[in-house]
């Protein structure tokens, strides 16, 4: 039997519509988080929206269409958003725990739902079983999605920048970063953890350090500007992370590696 979430009155069937599942739409969550802060509950445990337009494709509730044409987008963070205004505007905390458990990609998900929640006004992460016991593993991870960031950044201002120098900049780092992110994969599928604790809860920390500080960045809607100020961010960001490799990693290969990323890391 397919699962169904309990909204408080009676149990919402008809999630799939023309082969889209919208019981992760941000308009339906979204209802149903401001039932619990309603009831007041301490806090609400987000789950992390994927599309919009439930109300409307369900015929569970009745909205304008411009609502999504005009005051939100398909972006995660305006999706999150959406959630959050439903909170009373963020009277009570929403609040990601990870998303489920998925392996292998585990610690990458669970960064990526946190950033999102915290980018968006959320209180961020509960991280509890998303880190490996082995430091490097987590270091690796954590640079993959650390890389996507620098790469979902410099795809929008290659695309909507208006500055030649920043959009050729952008486009160095689009190419640099998708190669080192690939080279962080291959190296966490051929790795051999060492079966050692060592530098156990400073990645968290650190990821907890980063999502406070990309909440808050404040953005002027000039996407140059805006990138030059998130990357200047993203790269400070790496090289604390790298720090930490070097004083807690075991892998010859991730701390050569790391000196390497550090020192044009902090030219910018």
């Amino acid at each position: 039997m397919e699962w169904q979430p309990y909204y408080g009155v009676t149990p919402i069937t008809g999630f799939k519509v023309d082969g889209v599942d919208y019981h992760t739409s941000a308009d339906l969550t979204g209802q149903a988080n401001h039932l619990r802060v309603t009831i007041q509950a301490d806090i609400i445990k987000q789950k992390l929206p994927t599309n919009n337009g439930g109300y409307l494709a369900t015929k569970h509730g009745k909205t304008n269409k411009l609502v999504y044409e005009q005051l939100t987008s398909e972006h995660p963070i305006d999706l999150t958003q959406y959630q959050l205004l439903n909170c009373y505007n963020g009277r009570i905390g929403l609040i990601n725990c990870g998303g489920e458990s998925l392996g292998d990609n585990d610690l990458q998900q669970a960064v990526t739902t946190g950033v999102v929640n915290k980018r968006a006004g959320g209180m961020g992460l509960i991280l509890s079983r998303k880190a490996s016991s082995d430091f490097d593993v987590d270091f690796a991870n954590m640079m993959v999605e650390h890389h996507q960031g620098g790469i979902d950044m410099a795809q929008v201002e290659v695309s909507q920048g208006k500055d030649e120098k920043m959009t050729t900049k952008a486009q160095e780092i689009l190419t640099k970063q998708k190669k080192e992110q690939q080279e962080l994969k291959d190296l966490v599928q051929s790795y051999k953890p060492s079966g050692m604790k060592h530098g156990e809860g400073e990645m968290q920390k650190s990821m907890s350090k980063m999502m406070d500080k990309m909440k808050s960045m404040k953005m002027t809607g000039d996407v140059d500007k805006d990138f030059a100020t998130m990357m200047a961010s993203h790269h400070r960001n790496g090289i604390d992370m790298a720090k930490m490799e070097l004083k807690n990693g075991m892998s010859d290969k991730l701390t050569n590696g790391t000196r390497g990323y550090r020192r044009p890391a902090e030219r910018h």
